[in-house]
């Protein structure tokens, strides 16, 4: 144990013996006032006692007087007191035998009392009664009787007695300093009691506000019911409330007694985590609670006898239920709750000795009838420190949560990053950071939930850690010494100290490859893959955790295309990362200036060899500073950039919203049958609110919408996407013509061709391009034209470079051709001019077609 935590326990043990030295001496003091005989400071007054039991309650103090001869002896101590409706006269015969006077006290220690009457008398026959009412009888929190005895004097005093809440009533005689004294230090123990109970509920209320654990809830409803429950019976009470309230408080004295056995119980579910699993425990707990609840409400109803034999009778079922509860724990080495299991000792005793005392079964004394005030004094502090323990445990709990993946109790990146800044100010420290990733964790991961996914890490993780285990190259990372993190979903990564090393990397890495593949496995399916490892070195790569993260994470790809399955950072990647965070802000700035320009390729009906239409495409001429590139960024470029970096979609709308605004203008000029292609992918139609943009834009251009084509690419991530597939539908009703794009290449295949609602085709430029002198490429168009034509399907080939191309194309039956044999991309007014003058786009002979150029119009 370390140095610290010895002292912190000596200085908790010493703290608690100095309370408890403290708090015996004031109990011993309190009890000496109590068991002090009178006689022994008073040796010369006589006390007799004796008493009557007025079965009926209804005789008065005259009557009673006269049934001397029915009067008992017995000490006060004796006399048997119970539960009833029974009233109890008690006489005392006292004799003054000195020639001084004397001051006394009885002290009737039951606050608690219904009726309290005092009378004088002397032994003279028919002698009058003298009632006594000095108030202090009653509505106090110490009734008691002042008595002044003269010299040589004997008196008679008889008391009727009968109690609200438990049965006994000590009589107990004192010289007036002596009650004084014990008054002081009684108000002082009440004034203790009541501010720790004050103390601790604010506090726990300001801990439930600020972690809204229920436990700190219930336990302030506990300390509110206990401060209840001893303002009755220990009398209080009457120091904070009027006697009009204590009364009435006196009067439900066993309905508070029922709240707080049922705080009790609820504490003891909620602080011992019986709530977490919602067994059957909890629930007879629960049903329990209701019970009380219920028997509290009933009891409101029924005679005081009755109730409290009722709540006398439960209290050890449920004592003994939360007893059983703290031993199950304990022996699930439930090692945090000792401080609640030592509290239950002081509550079980003080509560035990001071019901038996109350009830009479054992003799009075000061300490044992106040025994579960001071249980409860003791039960609190101890439960302060169950709670804080309790407080300390989760707060360890959650940190263990940030630092350990929940499912596989793998050390996290926070960790790791930890570990590796101490492991980096070392001097002359050489690390390198390893980042293992396993091959196609992205595929598998579709195939697999969470908890497959989870299973496998943990399985790699346990299969390469007695790999690490004697290496002392690779350096503990974890809080327990673990040597292997999870930096990321699909990641781990360990740290190998150069100086302590005594391999090659490439031997390290092998040696991972080797147990991957050995424990790449989906529940019995062996996969026969390896991992990809990514290596960043430091000082040479960075000087900070998360960058030698990143960096080995930027080296996977290189790792991927590599024969070893490793790759060491190179710099230049970090520069292109750098480049494409620039790119991909210059490119959502050009969107939100208009910074790109839209290029229209010609499209030409192969039939009448007229231009139908032109497909739109995006270009960026940059002259901005933030780029070290100027000029021309190919698409190439910058459209894999905003597909990343979530700008594609915001991209494809600029698209659009230009294409109509142009074709507006192409018809405008007279181009009534011109149609314009543009381009969007299966993302842009899988978002939110696409097909009413383009509803909304083509309704504002107030053009037709059949005169739109939407070339979709990635087609197959759209097939099983409900919202996608709606949108195409609406789009269709609309009018616009969907065409599947790039056939062949990529996602494409005749199937999707045939479960989409797509009415046109376009062939990719790979298979039409010098089809006339590559046999395959011409069996693959020709077949491919055939296919599509025979689902009732719009042919387009695009890369047509030749005169021979077109011929081709032509007899196959494709009815429109794209290609540099009739035109290049060309800005849309560059476009426009090429149109009036028709180079390439008319046939030598005109012939009758969909596409009326504008110089047949005039």
């Amino acid at each position: 144990m370390s140095k610290s935590i010895w002292l912190r326990y000596s200085f908790v043990c010493l703290l608690t013996l100095v309370i408890a030295a403290i708090g015996f001496a004031a109990t011993q003091h309190l009890s000496n006032l109590d068991t002090r005989e009178l006689v022994r400071t008073q040796a010369n007054i006589e006390v007799a006692t004796s008493y009557y039991v007025d079965d009926s309650n209804q005789l008065s103090a005259n009557q009673v007087r006269e049934r001397q001869a029915d009067f008992v002896s017995s000490e006060p101590n004796d006399i048997p007191f119970e539960l009833g409706d029974s009233a109890y006269w008690v006489r005392f015969s006292l004799a003054n035998q000195t020639l001084d006077g004397a001051a006394l006290v009885l002290h009737i220690d039951n606050s608690m009392l219904t009726e309290l009457a005092a009378y004088q008398y002397s032994s003279a026959v028919n002698s009058p009664l003298a009632a006594l009412n000095q108030g202090t009888l009653s509505a106090t929190a110490f009734p008691h009787l002042n008595i002044n005895l003269s010299a040589k004097q004997n008196i008679e005093l008889l008391l009727k007695l009968k109690a609200g809440g438990p049965p006994n009533i000590p009589l107990v005689w004192h010289q007036a300093e002596q009650f004084k004294t014990k008054q002081a230090l009684t108000r002082v123990l009440f004034g203790v009691v009541i501010g720790v109970l004050a103390v601790i509920a604010l506090y726990n209320l300001v801990i439930f506000n600020a972690i809204r654990d229920k436990v700190y809830l219930i336990y302030i409803g506990y300390l509110l019911a206990a401060f209840l429950v001893l303002a009755t019976v220990n009398g209080y009470g009457y120091i904070l409330f009027s006697p009009e309230t204590q009364a009435l408080l006196n009067t439900h004295s066993l309905f508070f007694h029922y709240y707080l056995l049922s705080f009790l119980v609820l504490f003891t579910l909620y602080f011992l985590k019986f709530n977490e699993d919602k067994g059957k425990l909890f629930k007879i707990g629960q049903v329990s609670v209701y019970l009380l609840i219920g028997l509290s409400v009933i009891g409101l109803f029924i005679p005081h006898t009755e109730r409290a034999i009722i709540f006398f009778s439960l209290v050890p079922i449920y004592y003994a239920y939360s007893i059983c509860l703290v031993i199950l724990k304990l022996k699930s080495e439930f090692s945090w709750a000792r401080y609640y299991v030592v509290s239950w000792i002081p509550l079980l005793v003080g509560a035990g000795a001071q019901q038996l005392t109350l009830f009479g079964y054992i003799d009075y004394s000061f300490t044992l009838v106040n025994a579960f005030l001071l249980a409860v004094l003791c039960e609190i502090t101890l439960m302060s420190f169950a709670l804080a323990e309790r407080m300390r445990r989760h707060e360890a709990e959650r940190i263990a949560e940030m630092s350990y993946h929940s499912g596989s109790g793998i050390p996290r990146k926070n960790v790791f990053e930890r570990s590796l800044y101490k492991l980096m100010q070392a001097p002359d420290a050489h690390l390198h950071v390893l980042v293992i990733k396993p091959e196609h964790i992205e595929r598998v991961a579709l195939y697999v939930n969470d908890a497959m996914n989870t299973a496998l890490f943990k399985r790699i993780y346990e299969k390469l850690t007695p790999l690490f285990a004697y290496n002392d190259a690779i350096e503990p990372i974890g809080m327990k010494g673990e040597k292997i993190a999870l930096v990321a979903g699909n990641m781990l990564a360990i740290v190998v100290n150069e100086q302590k090393n005594q391999q090659a990397l490439d031997t390290i890495v092998s040696s991972i490859n080797t147990l991957v593949e050995e424990a790449y496995r989906i529940e019995a399916l062996q996969i026969p893959l390896q991992a990809n490892i990514g290596v960043a070195s430091y000082p040479e790569h960075g000087n900070l955790p998360f960058i030698l993260l990143n960096k080995a994470q930027m080296a996977l790809p290189d790792a991927e295309n590599c024969t070893g399955k490793w790759a060491i950072y190179e710099e230049f990647q970090s520069d292109n990362s750098g480049y494409r965070l620039k790119l991909a802000a210059e490119i959502n700035a050009a969107i939100e200036q208009g910074s790109f320009e839209l290029y229209h390729q010609p499209q030409v009906d192969l039939k009448t060899m007229r231009v139908c239409g032109s497909e739109c495409l995006i270009r960026w001429h940059y002259d901005g500073e933030n780029l070290s590139e100027h000029g021309f960024i190919p698409p190439t470029a910058f459209i894999p950039v905003a597909e990343d970096m979530g700008l594609i979609n915001k991209l494809t709308r600029w698209v659009i919203k230009q294409a109509i605004a142009q074709h507006s203008v192409l018809l405008a000029q007279g181009y009534k049958h011109h149609m314009v292609s543009i381009n969007i992918s299966g993302k842009d139609i899988c978002a939110e609110g696409f097909y009413e943009y383009v509803a909304a834009e083509i309704e504002a251009a107030e053009i037709a919408a059949n005169k739109i084509v939407f070339e979709l690419t990635e087609s197959a991530t759209i097939t099983n996407n409900a919202q996608a597939l709606e949108a195409i539908e609406l789009l269709t009703e609309l009018g616009v013509t969907i065409s599947i794009d790039d056939f062949g290449t990529g996602y494409a295949s005749m199937a999707y061709v045939s479960e989409l609602p797509f009415k046109e085709l376009k062939v990719d430029r790979q298979f039409v391009q010098d089809v006339g002198d590559d046999k395959k490429r011409r069996t693959i168009a020709e077949t491919t034209v055939r296919m599509a034509k025979g689902l009732g399907l719009e042919v387009v080939a695009e890369g047509i470079n030749s005169q021979k191309d077109e011929n081709l194309l032509r007899q196959f039956g494709c009815d429109i051709g794209q290609g540099y044999f009739y035109a290049k991309p060309m800005a849309f007014d560059d476009y426009l001019e090429w149109l009036t003058d028709e180079v390439n786009g008319r046939s030598p002979e005109p012939l009758e077609g969909e596409f009326i150029s504008k110089h047949s119009l005039s």
